[in-house]
């Protein structure tokens, strides 16, 4: 999560390393603080619990750069926080585990739900809805909309 005018900066993931004195507040968290500091050697990390990240986006406690956190929290953060913006840098992908939990001892509905999401990460719906809604792409290319001055008369102007 950065402040919207730095997105682009924190899009590229050589840009982050090549920079000096970048703060970025991860959650204090061994793995993703581990996943950091082996990515992005010059990056300051600062541990933030997990409730901290909240500081950062009302300008308090200690001054960041960034924070740290998954795409899917990002994407949801920035309904609360519109000035800000996700930035996922290039060439850097980290996936963390998931879980969907089920009723204990309801294997039909287990085993339901394995197939269903290896369907559809197969056919590419998870893909294509995790760039759109996580990530922000578009999926499809938009076209101007049908209009009878363009379409039905040819004008152009």
């Amino acid at each position: 999560m950065v402040p919207d005018h730095r997105r682009a900066d924190f899009s590229d993931a050589e840009w982050i390393r090549a920079q000096a004195n970048l703060r970025v507040g991860v959650p204090d968290l061994p793995y993703l603080r581990q996943l950091m500091e082996r990515d992005f050697p010059n990056v300051t990390v600062v541990p933030l619990a997990l409730t901290d990240a909240e500081g950062f986006f009302a300008g308090r406690g200690e001054p960041l750069d960034a924070v740290c956190l998954t795409a899917e929290r990002g994407s949801f953060l920035t309904l609360l926080h519109p000035a800000y913006s996700v930035a996922v840098p290039h060439f850097l992908e980290i996936r963390l585990p998931l879980a969907y939990p089920v009723a204990r001892h309801d294997l039909e509905m287990a085993r339901f739900l394995g197939l269903w999401i290896d369907l559809k990460r197969k056919d590419g719906t998870i893909q294509a809805f995790y760039d759109h809604w996580i990530l922000g792409k578009d999926t499809k290319a938009r076209r101007p909309r049908w209009s009878i001055l363009h379409d039905v008369l040819g004008w152009n102007g």
